[in-house]
Protein backbone atom coordinates (compact mmCIF):
# COMPACT_ATOMS: atom_id res chain seq x y z
CA UNK A 1 0.00 0.00 0.00
CA UNK A 2 2.74 2.43 0.93
CA UNK A 3 4.66 1.86 -2.31
CA UNK A 4 1.58 2.48 -4.45
CA UNK A 5 1.00 5.72 -2.54
CA UNK A 6 4.61 6.79 -3.15
CA UNK A 7 4.30 5.86 -6.81
CA UNK A 8 1.07 7.84 -7.19
CA UNK A 9 2.66 10.81 -5.46
CA UNK A 10 5.67 10.62 -7.76
CA UNK A 11 3.49 10.42 -10.88
CA UNK A 12 1.42 13.42 -9.76
CA UNK A 13 4.59 15.37 -9.04
CA UNK A 14 6.01 14.43 -12.43
CA UNK A 15 2.84 15.57 -14.21
CA UNK A 16 2.88 18.83 -12.26
CA UNK A 17 6.52 19.40 -13.21
CA UNK A 18 5.74 18.67 -16.88
CA UNK A 19 2.87 21.18 -16.84
CA UNK A 20 5.09 23.81 -15.21
CA UNK A 21 7.82 23.14 -17.76
CA UNK A 22 5.40 23.59 -20.66
CA UNK A 23 4.09 26.84 -19.15
CA UNK A 24 7.61 28.07 -18.53
CA UNK A 25 8.76 27.30 -22.07
CA UNK A 26 5.73 29.04 -23.57
CA UNK A 27 6.28 32.18 -21.53
CA UNK A 28 10.07 32.31 -21.88
CA UNK A 29 11.57 35.43 -23.40
CA UNK A 30 14.93 35.53 -25.17
CA UNK A 31 17.79 36.34 -22.84
CA UNK A 32 20.32 38.92 -24.02
CA UNK A 33 23.76 37.49 -24.63
CA UNK A 34 26.52 38.10 -22.11
CA UNK A 35 29.67 39.45 -23.69
CA UNK A 36 32.96 37.84 -22.85
CA UNK A 37 33.85 34.43 -21.53
CA UNK A 38 33.68 33.51 -17.86
CA UNK A 39 36.89 34.55 -16.15
CA UNK A 40 36.78 32.32 -13.08
CA UNK A 41 39.72 30.25 -11.91
CA UNK A 42 38.12 26.94 -12.82
CA UNK A 43 37.30 27.96 -16.39
CA UNK A 44 40.81 29.32 -16.84
CA UNK A 45 42.34 26.09 -15.50
CA UNK A 46 40.13 23.87 -17.66
CA UNK A 47 41.06 25.73 -20.82
CA UNK A 48 44.79 25.31 -20.26
CA UNK A 49 46.79 22.13 -20.87
CA UNK A 50 48.05 22.08 -17.27
CA UNK A 51 44.53 21.59 -15.90
CA UNK A 52 43.87 18.68 -18.24
CA UNK A 53 47.27 17.15 -17.43
CA UNK A 54 46.67 17.36 -13.68
CA UNK A 55 43.18 15.91 -14.11
CA UNK A 56 44.58 13.00 -16.11
CA UNK A 57 47.23 12.24 -13.48
CA UNK A 58 44.65 12.45 -10.68
CA UNK A 59 42.43 9.99 -12.54
CA UNK A 60 45.42 7.74 -13.20
CA UNK A 61 46.36 7.78 -9.50
CA UNK A 62 42.80 6.93 -8.48
CA UNK A 63 42.59 4.00 -10.91
CA UNK A 64 46.01 2.73 -9.81
CA UNK A 65 45.08 2.94 -6.12
CA UNK A 66 41.80 1.14 -6.77
CA UNK A 67 43.52 -1.60 -8.75
CA UNK A 68 46.15 -2.12 -6.05
CA UNK A 69 43.50 -2.23 -3.34
CA UNK A 70 41.48 -4.81 -5.27
CA UNK A 71 44.46 -7.01 -6.17
CA UNK A 72 45.89 -6.96 -2.65
CA UNK A 73 42.55 -8.05 -1.21
CA UNK A 74 42.08 -4.91 0.85
CA UNK A 75 38.68 -4.38 -0.79
CA UNK A 76 36.04 -7.10 -1.07
CA UNK A 77 34.68 -7.70 -4.60
CA UNK A 78 31.16 -6.59 -3.64
CA UNK A 79 32.53 -3.41 -2.11
CA UNK A 80 34.67 -2.81 -5.20
CA UNK A 81 31.59 -2.99 -7.43
CA UNK A 82 29.74 -0.60 -5.12
CA UNK A 83 32.66 1.84 -5.07
CA UNK A 84 32.95 1.65 -8.84
CA UNK A 85 29.23 2.37 -9.22
CA UNK A 86 29.46 5.33 -6.85
CA UNK A 87 32.50 6.78 -8.61
CA UNK A 88 30.92 6.30 -12.04
CA UNK A 89 27.71 7.97 -10.87
CA UNK A 90 29.57 10.93 -9.37
CA UNK A 91 31.64 11.31 -12.55
CA UNK A 92 28.54 11.15 -14.77
CA UNK A 93 26.58 13.64 -12.68
CA UNK A 94 29.56 16.00 -12.47
CA UNK A 95 30.14 15.79 -16.21
CA UNK A 96 26.43 16.35 -16.89
CA UNK A 97 26.14 19.33 -14.52
CA UNK A 98 29.28 21.00 -15.83
CA UNK A 99 28.21 20.31 -19.42
CA UNK A 100 24.81 21.91 -18.95
CA UNK A 101 26.40 24.86 -17.13
CA UNK A 102 29.04 25.36 -19.82
CA UNK A 103 26.46 25.05 -22.61
CA UNK A 104 24.20 27.60 -20.94
CA UNK A 105 27.10 30.00 -20.42
CA UNK A 106 28.12 29.48 -24.04
CA UNK A 107 24.59 30.42 -25.10
CA UNK A 108 24.90 33.73 -23.28
CA UNK A 109 23.08 32.99 -20.02
CA UNK A 110 24.29 34.56 -16.80
CA UNK A 111 26.02 32.23 -14.34
CA UNK A 112 23.09 32.14 -11.92
CA UNK A 113 20.70 31.11 -14.68
CA UNK A 114 23.19 28.56 -15.98
CA UNK A 115 23.57 27.07 -12.49
CA UNK A 116 19.78 26.94 -12.18
CA UNK A 117 19.49 25.09 -15.47
CA UNK A 118 22.11 22.58 -14.33
CA UNK A 119 20.22 22.04 -11.07
CA UNK A 120 16.96 21.49 -12.96
CA UNK A 121 18.67 18.72 -14.94
CA UNK A 122 19.95 17.24 -11.66
CA UNK A 123 16.41 17.37 -10.26
CA UNK A 124 15.03 15.56 -13.28
CA UNK A 125 17.61 12.80 -12.86
CA UNK A 126 16.77 12.55 -9.15
CA UNK A 127 13.08 12.25 -10.04
CA UNK A 128 13.87 9.52 -12.58
CA UNK A 129 15.94 7.70 -9.93
CA UNK A 130 13.06 7.83 -7.44
CA UNK A 131 10.58 6.55 -10.02
CA UNK A 132 12.98 3.74 -10.96
CA UNK A 133 13.41 2.70 -7.33
CA UNK A 134 9.66 2.76 -6.79
CA UNK A 135 8.90 0.76 -9.92
CA UNK A 136 11.63 -1.84 -9.40
CA UNK A 137 10.82 -2.04 -5.74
Amino acid sequence: MAQSTYLASTVVTGVALAVLLVLFVRSARPIPAVTGAPSGGVSRAVRGPMGWTLGFFALLAAVTAGTLAYVSGAVAPAMAVTLLAVVATVAFVGYLLYGVYAAARGNGHHSALAAGEALVVLGVFALVAVVTVLLLG
